[in-house]
């Protein structure tokens, strides 16, 4: 709790200094604020807590998951730093509604009770929606801002008749009662109940573009400001994977039969669609995107092996996931400035224009796939061991098919950096901070996996 007053502070004053324009005192406020946060977490561990009268509830699984989201968020503000190093714009709305989007994803995932779960959602959601069109002058974004907006939206009113079915089969709002009532019911569960349940599941595919509900991914992804999207993929991905996980585990796992199954098919059908779509993306944001809806299918794995090991699994594949993608829309981003083009093209000869990024372009891109002993390897093996755990043999070998496809399209952009020629011999400066988060997020790719044991010892 205090961290999400700590960083309503910090959002707060963002605004104040942007009122009374104080611009370069905004990225070290936010920096400042986002630390003192973190180390708010810190003070929880091994305790569980409740706030106002358990609607929000802390416990090692909502630290270890709002302590990577604040350290995503603190590697993507500094991201910032380069994206915005040419821009004249005052940057105290895009900070403050960014640090609103944050504060809504940990209420979300502490939330003990349904409507402090949708309150979180759309604190997060609506301060996306603002983010998306942040750019005035992009058509794109202004259309990104459109979609997701109307896709949100959609997927809100799936959530929240769910959660009036659920109250109304239950009479509380509360995760706690809502199981209480489906373990007790001796007739069997209602059907009321069971269609609470699926719309939940539909409306939180939606929110983490599962497909097949992924279709406003790929335009919104592209059309926002690569900073925004570097935001999406990382803190946001996190935070719907987080809360999707705590709904099945506190609200119905004893109503597993109705939405177990459900998952699966949804896990598969994003492994394949992602992976086989991005095949045939030329811009590399683009196929980020679609790679990004075949990891959420990696991740309901987790969801759907729903034992002692998923909560494990889950935290293992967000930090690695998280990692790569921050070094991928970075050096994205530092392409698309140079070069005005984030197609496949856009990144001949890198390896001569800036070797250190390219290095570290050509390690999240081998996370991302697999690759071992890289941290993404780590992560779809603990993934793929706890769906094994429970049975899952056949959406395990869909999972296998899914990484050997994705093979072919995230060699292609580092095959192009090391082994074509670019026709822009210019070498690439990048501003220190990048340069740190770049550096910083790939070294913990590579040593992640030698003390995994330890973390998740500490964790949960």
């Amino acid at each position: 709790m205090n961290t999400i007053i700590a960083l309503s502070v910090a959002s707060i004053l963002t605004l104040f200094l942007g009122a009374f324009k104080h611009k370069k005192l905004l990225l070290p406020v936010v920096i400042v604020g986002l630390l003192i946060s973190g180390f708010l977490v810190l003070p929880d561990w091994d305790i569980t807590i409740s706030h106002y009268n358990n609607m929000l509830i802390t416990d090692n699984f909502t630290n270890a998951f709002s302590l990577v989201m604040i350290v995503s968020a603190i590697l993507v503000f500094l991201l910032a730093n380069q994206y915005y190093k040419d821009s004249d714009r005052s940057l105290e709305d895009v900070f403050g509604v960014t640090l609103f989007s944050l504060i809504g994803a940990l209420v979300m995932v502490e939330s003990g009770n349904l409507a402090m779960f949708f309150i979180g959602l759309e604190i997060m959601s609506i301060s996306l929606y603002v983010l998306a069109g942040s750019n005035k002058t992009n058509q794109k974004g202004n259309e990104a801002a459109m979609k997701y907006f109307l896709m949100g939206s959609f997927a809100s009113a799936f959530l929240l008749f769910g959660i009036a079915l659920l109250y109304g089969a239950s009479g509380s709002l509360y995760n706690k009662d809502i199981y209480d009532y489906a373990v007790n019911a001796n007739s069997g569960i209602p059907l009321m109940y069971q269609a609470g349940v699926i719309l939940l599941v539909v409306g939180m595919a939606f929110k983490i573009a599962s497909a097949p509900f992924h279709f406003w991914a790929p335009d919104v992804y592209e059309g926002s400001p690569t900073i925004i999207t570097t935001f999406m993929v990382s803190v946001v991905k996190v935070a719907g994977f987080a809360a999707f996980f705590r709904l099945a585990q506190t609200v119905f796992p004893s109503a597993a039969e109705v939405w177990v199954n459900t998952v699966a098919v949804l896990a598969a059908i994003s492994i394949l669609v992602g992976n086989f779509t991005a095949l045939f993306q030329k811009d590399v944001k683009r196929m980020l995107a679609y790679s990004s809806i075949s990891h959420t299918g990696y991740v309901l794995l987790a969801l759907v092996a729903f034992n002692s090991f998923s909560s494990k699994a889950l935290l293992i594949y967000s930090i690695a996931y998280v990692l790569a993608n921050i070094v991928a829309f970075g050096v994205v981003m530092v392409v698309r400035q140079a070069d005005g083009s984030s197609l496949n093209d856009a990144f001949n000869g890198l390896g001569k224009r800036n070797k250190g990024l390219a290095v570290c372009f050509t390690i999240a891109m081998l996370s991302l796939t697999g690759i071992p002993p890289l941290a993404g390897f780590l992560a779809k093996y603990t993934v793929f061991v706890a769906a094994l755990n429970s049975g899952w043999l056949w959406l395990v070998l869909v999972a296998i098919l899914g990484s050997a496809v994705s093979i072919f399209y995230y060699f292609k952009p580092f095959m192009n950096a090391w082994f074509k020629e670019s026709s822009n011999k210019e070498p690439i400066a990048v501003l220190p901070s990048l340069n740190f988060v770049i550096i910083f997020s790939t070294i913990l790719l590579v040593v992640i996996p030698f003390f995994i044991n330890y973390l998740l010892d500490i964790a949960l």
